[in-house]
């Protein structure tokens, strides 16, 4: 003898339930899609300014390692590393935020 194991119903809405809980059910999400809006763009506008910042710094350390390879220019090697490692730090850090 099969026998048919479901899960009970709930009752049926009344007239005026189900549009009201249709309408919180939307408000929620569209309060939820602002919310990551928000947090999309912000972040989006922190990784600008922390680019923008990289990019002043390192233009600012390109130009004193220049002046810099007058001085010692047997360092020059340094100089470079110490640039890339700036820059890909600093870009790691602007992608992972």
């Amino acid at each position: 003898m099969p026998t048919d194991i479901t899960a009970p119903q709930d009752p049926a809405p009344t007239a005026g339930q189900r549009p009201r809980t249709l309408a919180r059910a939307r408000r929620r999400d569209l309060a939820a899609l602002e919310a990551r809006t928000e947090l999309a763009h912000a972040t989006d506008q922190a990784r600008a300014l922390l680019a923008a910042s990289a990019m002043h710094n390192l233009a600012a350390l390109g130009a004193l390692a220049d002046q810099l390879y007058q001085v010692t220019p047997t360092a020059a090697p340094y100089y470079d590393a110490i640039i890339h490692t700036y820059a890909a730090t600093a870009a790691r850090t602007i992608t992972t935020l």
